[in-house]
């Protein structure tokens, strides 16, 4: 047997471990993740607009954003234009490149 057929068999087995250390360390990572964190707060129900808070407390009701701030860019809008959805369902986009909704 040469040298170089030795280290090809060498490389091989090398290879097998690390595949096989890697499924065992995937398998026992999936076995023991945590569980997801609990929700600590209002709960949006899919598909509706209802918020339920899960601490009890009482819901402000829904209100319009009167303005948007983004103080790290500099960027101060006091007045937005009210969107809504097209008719495919997409949002709508507002008419001029200045106005923000």
């Amino acid at each position: 047997m040469t040298h170089r057929s030795e280290l090809g068999k060498l490389a091989a087995a090398a290879g097998a471990v690390i595949v096989t250390l890697a499924g065992v360390v995937m398998v026992v990572t999936l076995v023991v993740a945590p569980a997801a964190p609990s929700i600590d707060g209002p709960v949006l129900t899919p598909g509706t607009r209802t918020v339920t808070p899960a601490t009890g407390a009482p819901l402000l009701p829904p209100a319009r954003p009167t303005g948007l701030e983004i103080p790290s860019i500099g960027l101060s809008i006091g007045r937005l234009v009210e969107l809504s959805l097209t008719t495919n369902g997409s949002m709508e986009v507002p008419g001029e490149a200045r106005s923000v909704g």
